[in-house]
């Protein structure tokens, strides 16, 4: 299976004043737009390809339009798709009787613990109506299936349906029956399965009992679907490279028509888009109108805050989570210690022991177990041992455990504390003990960015580790020569289809129960969940009202029913014209009054206020329906989550319900104020009538009235807004959708909108070299410099360095503004007088590089400095007796660009005299979108310069990166002292190298070899740039022309000492 590819929300400098492309043609500058024009009309002369023809014939101006109409939707709604120039799609958008266009883009896959972890057991253990459910068709749009599969044969199965109006369109080779009783092409390459993921999804939705299933002998048992006795009708949409907008609606166009139950796709885009232009909004809407409910998966793109791509009401969406069993791969190392880790490992070492070696490079690890913290899997190693950064188990083309972090470092501790470490990695055993249910990391989370007010994902179900039938044509991972028919995959492609064969397990015996019936029963019966930790990550916002329960959900009590008129009604609260809804819906529609989206029947509840310390008043108008029995009373509860300052009241509080499908009005009231925005505020509303428990999550969501004003369309601003801007100049840095950043970019009082980036570093023979002499040999004015502060933007600084002891020094200048917010253990003094952190790691230097730049610029004058001896003298500033501030902005991972921009906003504030940045760009960028730039020019207005590096790209011509005029812009170049390290050769001979080598071997000769192999107890000669760990020392070819600490002894020779070098080792014995 391809995995699934999800961009993360990026994170974006706005200063005031889809990742996916089109699927583009290469003729005469035309693209692929689909072109939406809402229902089908109903008087019975109109011909839709005719329309459309005419229509395209008119905005062309071309009588043939061969290679122009890709394809007409005409059996289910209206549209067709079209190659077509800018000006074209600009006419046709203008058109009378088009809703929508849009590109044809490419959106992706989302990637079985299963059915009997949620109470749906095997066999007669579980109530079924199978005359029913042999009557029902799950429509599944995918990568096609596979045919021939033991879960889509057709043995004991009677003919297909009477309602079936599908056909076998499958391909050269490919024949349906009695299971799979239908299959479409939209791709032309047929609909086999070429990738595994279709057949994965269509398996367990409704694939047959097929028993002895596994990945090579790995979680054995039998591979089911929700209802194994409905037929299946596969439409695929998808090829290796995505699945296009165009695909997806034809194949919604046509199931529709066919006549399925229900529709499972586990396909979504990166970002959540505008109803009228998501292509699986618009094909679920004229589902629902036909009473076919949609299960679609929220995404893979967790656990980032509105990253859910599935969002319209109409729509069951699904996350993604744990069940009770999980995939374990143990290491076992030679003194007896076990370590558990993560991945589906089939292959058997037997359990013999192999030596443990670290680090990356292939060629040390032949014959032995690779120990890498890099995700790499050795092609070399017997196996691999690395790190788990996902947190559950997939499939290895060779031998591999993922340890947790603290078992890789037991694991290090080992390797590096013991003479010949050996160890073992075992095949993957399936353990049922973990707790579950838990939301995986990858599931994509809420709030919902463009229904503020509609919580979403809806439910979450089974998504990891997940084992189903496969594609002997697909490869079970990347670079993997096995070819298997039943494989482990992970996602919420995964969780989809479980929601699906529950919706279908529920239409079995609730036939006549309409689309959004089926969902209320499957969201107020769902398992109650609890936030493992504060934040959107894992509240409802992960997880919508809980885990699917399918026998529950068959026994709801109460329902919350929605109709076409419902959905009609949240879209004009939306502000849809009554023009559009009426091309959409084929209706006469008007939009009266002013209609709350939050006030749709649905059966969560959720409303975002406009701040959170203000006291509020929020209503929830709700009507429920009697499933369950007549004359029954419900009661209803208010159960408050952990943390909640909600209060909440019901009116009436108790419901009388007479008869059976009964139909009765309550209002839900929530008042608060002072609501911490890092806190849940959420609760449930339980009905219950002493039998049925009817739950509904409230959630209320907080945001920050600063965002609020330019980004109306944000629901909760936690986990959006990163930076606020406000004493220097004006913006602030969010996680912003794409289409965000363009609405952005477009306001009136916005200068830019760009990307927070991550900048580099850029990293004295010294101030005598200059002419700044020590002491009373350079001039002075040491009462002005005393008054003067250098801002240092860097990594920080170690305080208790002598370069900024304060020894000496009077109090802080008085023009001094900032603080001294090191962090924890920090603490600044009167030469270290400011200290700000933006990374969360504390101002203190971790890196160095901070450290280093500001004793160059302003550090004390300390003697005897060096580096174990070398270099030894007096390290100093150039302006000893001036104050430091540093301003943290960078971790290992690099220097992001709000948090420079941080720096400067407060720098500037807090009273600095010089600024200086050693960070930038790789390359030179316009200087609205330059954070240095924008800082620097804020700076200079208040009479502060900025001196900032050029940059360490070079000798390349064109690679400044700092280029304003109103930036000290400084290159590096050489002193009158330079680092040589001496190799002499057995022969007398002396070549000179560089390296800063504090290492001495005493003047003893070692043996020069060229192979690493053989490098132990000798001396490494070798072209490549990297320092041994087995030989006494390495000698290399020097490219950089200046002399780098190396770890073990090393010296770096010029080109031509190097093959003399050789020259001397092949000529001699």
């Amino acid at each position: 299976m391809r995995a699934s590819s999800f961009c993360l929300v990026p994170c974006v400098g706005v200063f005031l004043l889809g990742l996916v492309s089109a699927v583009t043609d290469d003729r005469q500058d035309k693209q692929v737009y689909v072109v939406y024009m809402g229902s089908l009309p109903s008087r019975p002369d109109y011909t839709p390809m005719s329309n459309h023809l005419s229509i395209l014939q008119e905005v062309t101006g071309e009588s043939s339009m061969e290679g122009r109409l890709v394809r007409s939707y005409e059996r289910s709604f209206n549209g067709f798709a079209a190659r077509l120039t800018e000006s074209e799609r600009e006419q046709l958008a203008e058109m009378e009787g088009v809703v929508s266009v849009f590109p044809n883009k490419k959106l992706q896959l989302q990637t079985t613990a299963s059915w009997d972890f949620m109470g749906l057991k095997e066999g007669k253990n579980t109530k079924r109506n199978l005359a029913v459910e042999s009557d029902t068709i799950v429509g599944v749009i995918d990568t096609g299936v596979w045919p021939e599969s033991e879960s889509f044969s057709g043995k004991g199965f009677g003919p297909p349906p009477k309602k079936w109006k599908g056909v076998c369109s499958g391909g050269k080779n490919f024949t349906c029956n009695n299971k799979l009783i239908g299959a479409r092409d939209y791709t032309g390459e047929g609909t086999r399965d070429s990738e595994g993921h279709g057949s994965h999804t269509a398996s367990t939705a409704a694939g047959n009992a097929v028993t002895g299933t596994s990945f090579f002998g790995i979680g054995n048992g039998t591979a089911r679907g929700g209802v194994p006795a409905a037929r299946i009708a596969a439409y695929k949409v998808c090829t290796a490279t995505g699945c296009t907008t165009e695909s997806i609606l034809s194949a919604f166009d046509d199931a529709i028509a066919d006549g399925v139950d229900v529709i499972s796709i586990s396909i979504g885009d990166d970002n959540a888009i505008p109803y009228e232009k998501d292509p699986i909004a618009i094909g679920a809407f004229h589902a629902m109108a036909k009473g076919i409910l949609t299960v679609n998966s929220a995404g893979n793109s967790g656990p980032n805050p509105n990253s859910v791509v599935s969002v319209a009401p109409w729509i069951l969406t699904v996350a993604a989570s744990t069940t009770n069993r999980e995939f374990l791969t143990k290491v076992v190392l030679q003194n007896g210690r076990t370590l558990s880790g993560r991945s589906v490992n089939a292959f058997d070492l037997k359990g013999k022991n192999y030596p443990l070696v670290e680090g990356t490079l292939g060629s040390q690890a032949k014959g032995k177990i690779l120990v890498s913290r890099y995700p790499t899997i050795s092609e070399t190693a017997v196996a691999t041992i690395n790190v788990d950064y996902k947190n559950y188990a997939s499939i290895s083309p060779r031998p591999l455990s993922a340890l947790s972090q603290y078992d890789f470092a037991s694991l290090l501790s080992y390797v590096n504390s013991t003479k010949s470490p050996r160890g073992t990695v075992l095949k993957t055993e399936a353990v049922f003990n973990q707790k579950s249910p838990k939301v995986a990391s990858f599931s994509s989370r809420g709030p919902n960015t463009l229904a503020v007010d509609l919580l979403k994902p809806d439910i979450t179900a089974p998504g990891v580790e997940i084992l189903a039938a496969y594609s002997p044509l697909g490869s079970p991972s990347l670079g993997d020569q096995r070819r298997v028919k039943y494989s482990v995959l992970s996602g919420t492609s995964m969780s989809c289809p479980h929601v699906a064969g529950v919706a279908a397990y529920i239409k079995t015996f609730h036939p006549d129960w309409s689309p959004s019936m089926i969902q209320s029963a499957i969201m107020t019966t769902a398992w109650s969940m609890n936030a493992s930790e504060t934040g959107v990550a894992s509240t409802e916002f992960a997880y919508g009202a809980g885990h699917v329960d399918p026998i529950a959900a068959l026994n709801p009590g109460l329902g919350y029913e929605l109709n076409k008129a419902d959905h009609i009604a949240f879209l004009c609260g939306l502000k849809y014209t009554s023009k559009t809804l009426k091309l959409i819906t084929g209706e006469a529609v008007t939009c009266t009054g002013n209609t709350l989206p939050r006030n749709l029947n649905y059966p969560s509840m959720s409303a975002k206020l406009s701040g959170s310390r203000s006291p509020f008043t929020v209503t929830f108008n709700r009507t429920v329906t009697n499933l369950g029995t007549p004359n029954s009373t419900y009661n209803s509860k208010i159960v408050l989550n952990h943390g909640s300052k909600l209060s909440v009241k019901i009116s009436p509080n108790v419901l009388s319900m007479k008869s059976v499908n009964e139909k009765q009005a309550f209002t839900v009231t929530v008042t608060g104020s002072g609501l911490d925005p890092k806190l849940p505020s959420s609760a449930n509303l339980v009905w219950s009538d002493g039998t049925h428990n009817v739950r509904s999550p409230i959630r209320i969501l907080t945001s920050n009235t600063h965002i609020y004003i330019y980004i109306y369309t944000l629901s909760s601003m936690e986990g959006r807004l990163v930076r606020s801007y406000k004493r220097s100049f004006n913006g602030f840095a969010a996680r912003l959708t794409e289409s965000e950043r363009e609405q952005l970019a477009e306001m009136e009082g916005v200068v830019s909108v760009f990307p927070n980036k991550k900048l580099q570093l850029q990293t004295t023979a010294s101030w005598d070299f200059m002419g700044l002499k020590e002491g009373k040999n350079t001039k002075r004015n040491l009462a002005v410099e005393s008054d003067t502060i250098v801002g240092v933007i860097d990594t920080g600084v170690w305080p208790e360095s002598e370069s900024f002891s304060g020894k000496g020094f009077g109090p802080p200048p008085k023009k001094w503004k900032g603080v001294c917010s090191g962090g924890k253990n920090f603490t600044c003094n009167n030469k270290l007088i400011g200290a700000r952190d933006y990374t969360g790691e504390g101002t203190r230097d971790l890196d160095g590089h901070g450290s280093h730049t500001a004793s160059t610029a302003a550090g004390n004058a300390v003697t005897g400095a060096s580096f174990f001896g070398i270099g030894n003298g007096t390290a100093r500033g150039g302006v000893p007796a001036a104050r430091i501030a540093a301003y943290n902005v960078c971790t290992d991972l690099g220097c992001k660009t709000d948090a420079v921009l941080s720096a400067f906003d407060d720098a500037i504030a807090d009273g600095v005299d010089v600024i200086s940045v050693s960070l930038g760009d790789d390359n030179a960028i316009p200087y609205e979108k330059d954070p240095i730039a924008i800082g620097a020019f804020h700076a200079m207005a208040k009479g502060i310069i900025t001196v900032n590096a050029a940059g360490n790209s070079g000798p390349t011509p064109n690679s400044v990166a700092s280029v304003a005029p109103w930036i000290l812009t400084v290159a590096a170049s050489t002193t009158n002292r330079e680092f040589l390290t001496e190799v002499v050769i057995q022969n007398g001979k002396t070549l000179v190298g560089r390296s800063v080598n504090a290492f001495d071997l005493q003047g003893k000769n070692y043996p020069l070899v060229f192979q690493e192999s053989q490098a132990k107890g000798k001396i490494l000669v070798s072209e490549y740039s990297f320092s041994s760990k087995t030989a006494v020392a390495t000698i290399i070819e020097g490219y950089n022309n200046y002399a780098t600490i190396s770890p073990r002894p090393l010296s770096a020779l010029s080109p031509d000492d190097y093959d003399f070098l050789l020259s001397y080792n092949k000529s001699t014995k």
